[in-house]
């Protein structure tokens, strides 16, 4: 009786065992799947592709010019505008950030900050300007203390970032005295330039390369268009052309070349080094065989130069909505697999987005 009484006692357990498993299985099956909590990390990361799918989609908004469908004569004016160039140009000395001994103290990671941040507190309004920048809302947050030293500003921030304020600055201060640009017409130069400054610092950042000649390349790659209008309007260029023009176009047409040219010719005026005045005058490329004649290094950084100017028109915070089409030998240069936008990255984006609030506080 006692072993009949075990089994029947067993037997139950086995069956309630049984049972309670069929009802766990059977609410888990019923679960949907939005019940399965994601990563957080997961969740962030989904947000940001959003935020780049949203802008893939504004991206559609924008006209893409092919340069090499148009015709260019650049080239016939380039001996006249080397002669004229020292007329126009012989009193805009070149900014003086670029001899100084704070430029070569940036250009050395192992400079000290105390003496970096000594020599940009002799400038007040140069203090004020990294100051301000730094207690932007991208560098400090609400509830941290505000930052009141030039040395705690440059930790802050960064070498790459205060090279890129400190150019700006310089440039500005010499440029400004000469163009005879808009207020508007300068900012929107400027938000540009240190748009692709920053697309560029970061590129070299993540290649290794030099951060900053690309930086310098980024901030001065658009210099000539601040002085276009010193040369007058040829009025003598027809076109037949009845669509709508590049803009690079229509400076050719209405000045004989375009900023691109004439900023190449600007930087070989203030002897800066040769990567430079490549990547002025080759940012925008048109004819393949002078853009393969350069120099490796020239070559690699025009090229660099051209696709961060393209990032900057698809994915920045430009009033203009065109861009410039990025030939497939520039990718061969870069050793690339395009398209330039298979570049853009969340932490891309938010350099873009700093540069355009950096500019607004400048």
């Amino acid at each position: 009786m006692l072993k009949l009484g075990l089994i029947v006692i067993f037997l139950l357990l086995i069956y309630l065992l049984y049972y309670l498993f069929r009802n766990t299985s059977s609410a888990t099956v019923a679960l949907p799947s939005s019940f399965s909590r994601p990563d957080l990390k997961e969740k962030k990361e989904e947000a940001h592709d959003s935020i780049l799918d949203e802008l893939t989609k504004e991206k559609e908004k924008i006209i893409l010019y092919d340069l090499a469908q148009y015709d260019w004569v650049s080239n016939l004016h380039l001996q006249k505008l080397e002669k004229e160039m020292p007329k126009f140009l012989k009193d805009l000395p070149p900014p003086e950030i670029l001899s100084s001994k704070l430029y070569q103290l940036l250009a050395n990671p192992e400079s000290n900050v105390k003496e970096i941040a000594k020599i940009i507190s002799l400038d007040p309004i140069l203090t004020a300007e990294v100051l301000r920048v730094a207690n932007s809302a991208f560098f400090r947050t609400a509830v941290s203390q505000k930052i009141t030293s030039v040395h705690r500003a440059i930790v802050l921030m960064g070498y790459n970032q205060l090279r890129m304020i400190l150019l700006h600055y310089f440039f500005r201060k010499t440029l400004d005295r000469y163009t005879p640009l808009s207020r508007e017409e300068i900012r929107d130069i400027w938000k540009h330039s240190v748009e692709v400054s920053s697309i560029l610092g970061y590129f070299a950042i993540q290649r290794g390369y030099d951060p900053g000649l690309y930086i310098t390349a980024g901030i001065l790659h658009d210099v000539g268009k601040f002085f276009l209008p010193l040369f007058g309007e040829e009025g003598s260029f027809t076109t037949s052309y009845t669509e709508s023009l590049p803009p690079l176009k229509e400076e050719e047409i209405r000045f004989g070349f375009g900023h691109n040219l004439l900023g190449g010719l600007v930087v070989k005026f203030w002897n800066l080094p040769s990567e430079i005045y490549a990547a002025t005058a080759y940012h925008h490329p048109i004819a393949r065989e002078q853009f393969w004649d350069l120099p490796p290094e020239e070559r690699k950084l025009a090229a660099w130069v051209a696709v961060a100017d393209y990032l900057s028109h698809l994915y920045g915070h430009l009033e203009s909505k065109y861009a410039y089409k990025l030939p497939n030998w520039i990718y061969r240069v870069l050793d690339l697999k395009g398209p330039a936008e298979n570049l853009m990255t969340n932490e891309l984006l938010s350099y873009i987005n700093r540069a355009s609030v950096v500019t607004e506080r400048l």
